[in-house]
């Protein structure tokens, strides 16, 4: 869970900082699908590494 929580922290850092144009590596809309995606992987990870040995179904999203 720390680990979903500082790539989603850093990958929505990176997008804030490429919005306000501190870095301009990307364009404005990749920046926000970074963040998203970073979020949502992290969190379907997280949930799978949850469920994994309790024996219930994980959740695919």
């Amino acid at each position: 869970m720390i680990m979903a929580f500082f790539i989603i922290i850093s990958a929505w850092s990176f997008s804030i900082l490429n919005i306000l144009h501190i870095i301009n590596s990307i364009d404005l809309f990749d920046s926000l699908l970074l963040g998203i995606t970073a979020t949502v992987f992290s969190v379907r990870y997280s949930i799978r590494q949850k469920n994994n040995g309790n024996g219930k179904k994980t959740l695919s999203i």
